[in-house]
Parts: structure tokens; sequence; C-alpha cells
């Protein structure tokens, strides 16, 4: 089996979670036996071609549209500027090089409208990491153009629906409510976020003495973790913690913040430590004592909440921020309301026993999922209604 993915973003370095889950899905498949290639956006710092492991490629594109997000981010959406690239220039040569691949999966809706140039035969996948137009909704004070731009969001995502043969959602939640705004999909399987296997051997406390030390944390110290991509929810979320959260928390509690969701100069208090951009989490999870992800809005799910648990972390997170997270009932999860924070982390908290629960949230796990839709698809698989149960989500 041949899957193309085509991504409006590149799926390296990992700054957020959709790249994440982008290349968590393209790996689980090539792992599972698919052919896969992903097409994506050209970034100085990545190749235009790669092979990153067996059975994946990853070739990357030099379109005109690829500099408006850099241009112009303060009109429009990534996904709305992104979406003007002519199909006839670029986009039709482009996919004609993979003509003969079985599946096309699209990533986000912003290429969605070249879902008409995929070959006939072919089978074509809307991957929905959230509903986009709610996800707009939170964000729409930052764009000059909020409303048009609503608009042009809800033309492609309604496309996608209506013109794919399977839809993917993060959540249960998500799929009704892309059946609520735009009617029935021809088939839709709920997938959650994952992680990598690797996780699963990662035994933080062989090395967390030496990472406290290379952070400058106190044997007393009680380090608080936080991951999360530039998006609104989490920057949210980090200025909740800041403000409302670590003040009134006693002097041991530290605050670590990793990714682009702490900008700098937004936030100052003592005990707040801004990483950015961490390539390799370990060192971090290894040294911290919880994790929390305080999300209180947004849409798809929480990728910082499987790696969390994966990593061996006791996890303190809003119901919101659970949303689409298939272990739901993991012994080391608290889920308290936000006015309860401050509460929850001047308790104790237990690390859960290593027992393998998660293996089944691992992309590799995931990827054969996926790859046994797609291998029904293309056999022909009977049309489906919307498939909302548990039955279809894991």
């Amino acid at each position: 089996m041949r899957v193309l993915i085509v991504s409006p973003y590149p799926v390296t370095p990992p700054l957020h979670g959709g790249r994440v889950r982008v290349f968590g899905i393209a790996s689980g498949l090539a792992r599972a036996g698919a052919e896969v290639a992903v097409l994506c956006p050209w970034v100085p710092w990545n190749r235009l071609h790669a092979q990153p492991e067996p059975g994946l490629e990853c070739f990357s594109h030099l379109f005109c549209a690829n500099l408006l997000p850099a241009l112009a981010h303060w009109l429009a959406p990534p996904l709305v500027l992104l979406s003007f690239q002519p199909r006839r220039v670029g986009l039709r040569r482009r996919l004609a090089r993979f003509r003969e691949f079985d599946v096309f999966q699209f990533e986000f809706c912003a290429h969605t409208r070249a879902m008409e140039l995929a070959p006939p035969g072919a089978k074509v996948v809307y991957s929905a990491h959230n509903v986009e137009v709610d996800f707009l909704s939170a964000e729409g004070d930052r764009y000059l153009l909020a409303r048009a731009s609503r608009s042009r969001i809800e033309q492609l995502e309604r496309f996608a629906i209506e013109r794919s043969d399977l839809v993917l959602a993060c959540s249960s939640a998500d799929g009704a409510r892309l059946h609520e705004l735009y009617g029935s999909p021809r088939r839709l399987a709920v997938i959650p976020n994952g992680f990598d296997d690797s996780w699963l051997s990662f035994r933080g406390e062989e090395t967390r003495d030496e990472a406290r030390a290379a952070l400058g944390l106190a044997p007393g110290d009680r380090a608080i973790v936080f991951v999360g991509g530039d998006a609104h929810h989490n920057r949210e979320a980090v200025d909740f913690l800041v403000r409302a959260v670590l003040p009134r928390l006693p002097e041991d509690a530290q605050l670590l913040v990793a990714g682009r969701s702490a900008r700098l100069g937004e936030h100052s208090h003592p005990r707040f430590r801004r990483m950015g951009f961490v390539a390799d989490l370990r060192p971090l999870f290894a040294a911290a004592d919880v994790a929390v992800n305080p999300v209180a809005f947004g849409s798809g799910s929480s990728v910082k909440l499987a790696e969390y648990l994966a990593a061996g972390l006791p996890v303190l997170t809003t119901p919101f921020g659970l949303r689409g997270f298939p272990k739901a009932g993991h012994p080391a999860l608290k889920v308290v309301e936000r006015d309860d924070f401050v509460g929850a982390l001047r308790g104790p908290f237990a690390r859960a026993p290593r027992d393998g629960t998660l293996s089944d949230v691992t992309w590799d796990a995931i990827g054969r999922r996926v790859y046994a839709l797609y291998d029904e698809l293309c056999r022909g698989g009977r049309r489906a209604q919307p498939a909302l149960t548990p039955a279809t989500t894991h």
C-alpha cells in the first residue's frame, strides 16, 4: 500500500502538536508496512528530500504561498493564507508524481481543494487535527481579516468532509461536531494522538539527579512542567499558570515551560523558567515531579498528555485537557477544574507503575489501526455512516 500525506506544515522539527501527529501517523504507517511519502513545505533547516526511516520519505516543496504566513501573519491564519496556493502552479505537478499511490491523505484543510487532483481510483482521506472553524473562533482577535478567514476555513473544511472517502478525527467530540456542522461524512474514524514507542523504555529515575542538577533545581524543589506550542490555548494556559497558580504555591514550586507557548517578555516570575523549544524532552521529564495540562478551550486533543504519561509522570489536567484521550482512567491522572489547580498542586502525587497500559496508544499501534482502515478502504469496504462509538475509536 502506498500512502501520500500532504501537510501544510513541515513535519520537523516538532514545534507543535500538529507536526507531531503528522509525523507520528506517517512513521506508524511505514512501520505497519505501508510505503509512505510526506509532501510538505521546505524550510531552511530541512532537506528537500529525506528518508527518516525505512518506508518513509519526506519531500519538500517551494511554493509561493509558503511565504505568506511569515509575511502576513497578522492578516489571516496560516491555513487560510496557504490555501491560496494556485493548484495549477505547483500542486498539480507535485501530486502527479504520486499518481500511482493508493491513498492521498490531506492534513488540516489548507490544501483540501487539491483533493480534486488525486488520480482516479485513489482513496482520499481528510485528517482533521481540529474542528478548524471552532479553533479559529478562539484566535480570531489575532487577525485583521477574522470574519473572512472564518468563512474561508468553513468552505475548506466543508469541501474536505464532502470530498473525502474517509475522515480521521482526533476525538469523538470532534467527529460529532464535524457531523453537526457539515453533515455525514462518507466514513469517519476517531484516531487519538499518541507517543513514540521509545517512551515505554524511558526510566527517568535513572538520570533524575543529573537532570535536576543541570537545571539548577534544589533537592526539595517541586518541578512543575508544561509543554506547549504557539497556539492560543497553550499561551493562555501559561498565562494562567504564571499569574494565577505559581504565586499561590509554596516557595519550592518551580514552573518549567517548554515550547513556544511562553513568549519572551510576556511573563515574569522568579520561579518561572522559560525553556524555549526543547528538542529532547527526556532530561526535562526526568527532572520533573508533575506535569500539568490546564488547557481550557480549543479543539482536537492533546499530544502532550500522552507523552507525559508515557514518560511515567503524574499528570494534573483540566477535564477539557483530557478531551479525546483514550486512557481517561489512567491511575497517574488527576482531573480537576482550574479553580482547584492550586490545591491539587499542593498535595502529593504518586507515579503510576509502568505496566504497559499505554502500549496501544503508541504511534506504531495507531499506525497499524490506520493501515487496517486504509486496507479495507482500498479493498472496497462498504460506505458507512459516521462511526462515533467507542468500537471505532481505539
